[in-house]
């Protein structure tokens, strides 16, 4: 017969919190369910391109109801550990 099968809205739930708070999946609090399943889902649904045509059902719905604001830019930026400073450079940046 097998484990019941999570909810969709609780495994959601899971992804929506782990990817908010960026801690690990294994920190995952028990009400979402195992953090493995979880996390399976999420990769399963991103291979399957689910969370992209989420994404663009929900700008198109809100832009038909004229909720998006297109005028924001994003623009990536590095974050700052990311570059590279001579060692003498980078003790005085980390003291700093």
């Amino acid at each position: 017969m097998g484990r019941p099968v999570r909810g969709r809205q609780q495994v959601v739930n899971g992804i929506l919190w782990k990817l908010s708070t960026k801690a690990a999946w294994r920190d995952l609090p028990e009400r979402y369910g195992p953090w493995k399943t979880v996390h399976e889902r999420f990769r399963c649904w991103s291979a399957e391109g689910t969370w992209d045509r989420l994404l663009a059902h929900v700008q198109q719905h809100r832009d038909a109801v004229g909720a998006v604001d297109w005028t924001l830019v994003c623009v990536f930026c590095r974050p700052v550990n990311s570059f590279t400073l001579p060692v003498a450079e980078r003790n005085d940046f980390r003291a700093g």
